[in-house]
Formats: structure tokens, C-alpha cells, sequence
């Protein structure tokens, strides 16, 4: 008997109770998940510290170079344009400092924050028409130009990742289940869009749309219609592998001739900037968009439920 009585007295109590008492069970789980919690929490924090950091170098950059045309009296036919650029950038300087301040002091995310994130979205999407103007075009001023563009892509960044937007969430899922091909005639539609924008306002600074200018609106107008017929027009189906094969023809010439590979004299986008960009991002979509139709890629753009309705 004291045998058996030793034997069940071999662990000591406390001991039995730490292994096999399980109410602290909740309290651990408790614990991991408030790690968890601060690490999202701290993630989170730094990347909105880079994407306000991004807003407020691109909007000194920006005040600064404009600041700097304004005293010099550098391109006085764009005298509003510079004084519109000086204000963005003092008023960025001071939503992106916000920002910051708010990112660095981390925690919850509250109302004045989301709507100062939206707001300093859209100013900096308004403020991206200046990279098609002559003062701040890539080919004059690369670092503005670049500075405008960074500060659109933080404050766009910044906005998604502080504002719930349900239809932001339901355009990337379907994007992420869009087929190649028509996330291609997609980009090619973008791409001709902007170049005939660009193409469009350098006509309007030279009061003069005729010869290689006129062709380079043209140019993203034509592909454009095209791209979202393809994309938009069902009975077109059967043929889009056709039309693809001329977009890649179309914009493979009238790169070489409106970037003045043929001829420099009469360029229209020999210089980096949107239109350029633009305009051999239209002529990669193009060509890629034709490869993938010919060598046997699907042409679906539209969800249907019909199987044969997506068929090629």
C-alpha cells in the first residue's frame, strides 16, 4: 500500500498541475495574438512611413525645381503651369508631413487620417497632368518628373492601404483572375490612351496638329477604339488574333516614326517623357498581345457563363 501510495506521489503536485491543467491555454493563445497584432501594426506603419517619406521628397522636389522657374523666369509660356506646380508641392509638402506625423505615431487608423490620405490621392492624381507639360516633361527636368510620378504612386499606395474600398478589393480580384490576353489589351488600351493625350496637348503648345503630330493622336486614338472593341464587342471574337496582329504592325511603324527613328526632324516624342513611355508601352502590349493570340492564347476579356461565348 505505501508502495502504491509513493508511486502516486512520484511527480509533485504543482508539476502535474503544470502538465496538465490547460487553463492558461487561452491566455497564451491571448498573448500570440497581441505579437501578431504589433507585428501587422508595426508592418503596416513602416509602409505608410515610406509611402508619406515619398510624398513629402516628391513635393520639396517639386516646390523647389517650380520655385526655381518662377525666379528665373524659365519657360514664361508656362507661367500658370509653374505657379500651379509651386502650390502643389507646398500644399503636398504639408498633407504628406500629416501623414507622416500620423504613420510615425502609429495605432489605430482614424477618420481624419483616412480622409487626408484620400484627399492627398487625389491631389497628387490631379497634379500627374503636369508630367505632360513642356516645363515638366522627362526630357527637361528627369528628376521633377520623376519626383511627380513617385509622389502619385505613394499617395495611391498610401490611400489603398488606409482606406477600405470595396471596389479597389473587387478590381484586383478580378484582375487576378483575368487571362493573359486581356490583361494585355488592357495595358495596350492605357498605354494608346495616354499617348494620344500627350500627343493631343503638344498639339495644343505648338498650335500645330498637323504632319507627325496629328498621326501620333491618330495613332493612340485608332488603337484605342481597336483595343476596347476587342475587349467590349463579342462578335469580334473570332477575328481578334487579326486585329491583334495589325495593332503589333500599327504600333511597331508609328513608334519608329512619331519617336523620329526615321526621321528626328519631325519627331513628336523623341524625347523620355509620358508620350514616349507611352507610345513603346503600347508597342510592347501590341506585340505581346499578338504572340499570345497567334501562338494559341485565349482572347477571353469578359467573364460569361457560357463557355462558348469566350471561345476564339
Amino acid at each position: 500500500m505505501e508502495s502504491n501510495g509513493a508511486s502516486s506521489n512520484a511527480f509533485p503536485e504543482p508539476y502535474k498541475a503544470d502538465v496538465y491543467d490547460g487553463s492558461n491555454d487561452g491566455g497564451n493563445d491571448g498573448g500570440n495574438s497581441n505579437n501578431i497584432d504589433q507585428v501587422a501594426s508595426a508592418e503596416r506603419s513602416e509602409r505608410l512611413l515610406t509611402y508619406a517619406g515619398a510624398c513629402v521628397a516628391g513635393s520639396f522636389i517639386l516646390m523647389c525645381r517650380a520655385s526655381s522657374y518662377m525666379s528665373k523666369g524659365i519657360y514664361p509660356s508656362s507661367k500658370g503651369e509653374i505657379q500651379y506646380a509651386v502650390a502643389v508641392g507646398v500644399i503636398g509638402l504639408f498633407l504628406a508631413g500629416g501623414l507622416l506625423m500620423m504613420a510615425k505615431k502609429g495605432g489605430d487608423i482614424n477618420g481624419v487620417e483616412k480622409a487626408l490620405s484620400a484627399f492627398n490621392c487625389l491631389w497628387w492624381l490631379g497634379a500627374s497632368w503636369l508630367t505632360f507639360t513642356a516645363a515638366f516633361s522627362g526630357c527637361i527636368g528627369t528628376i521633377v518628373y520623376i519626383s511627380i510620378w513617385a509622389s502619385v504612386l505613394g499617395a495611391c499606395l498610401h490611400a489603398i492601404s488606409v482606406v477600405p474600398i470595396a471596389a479597389a478589393e473587387n478590381a484586383k480580384s478580378t484582375y487576378e483572375s483575368m487571362h493573359s490576353s486581356a490583361k494585355l489589351m488592357g495595358a495596350l488600351t492605357l498605354a494608346a490612351t495616354v499617348e494620344w493625350i500627350a500627343a493631343s496637348i503638344q498639339c495644343g503648345e505648338n498650335s500645330d496638329c498637323s504632319g507627325t503630330a496629328g498621326y501620333a493622336v491618330a495613332l493612340g486614338v485608332i488603337s484605342m477604339c481597336f483595343s476596347l472593341a476587342m475587349m467590349l464587342v463579342a462578335p469580334l471574337r473570332p477575328f481578334v488574333k487579326f486585329i491583334a496582329l495589325f495593332l503589333a504592325i500599327w504600333w511597331t511603324i508609328g513608334a519608329m516614326i512619331i519617336t523620329g527613328v526615321f526621321d528626328s526632324d519631325h519627331a513628336t516624342f523623341e524625347d523620355f517623357g509620358n508620350g514616349f513611355i507611352a507610345t513603346y508601352g503600347a508597342m510592347i502590349a501590341a506585340c505581346m498581345l499578338a504572340a499570345t493570340l497567334m501562338m494559341g492564347g485565349s482572347s477571353e476579356a469578359l467573364s460569361s457563363s457560357d463557355p462558348d461565348a469566350n471561345a476564339v
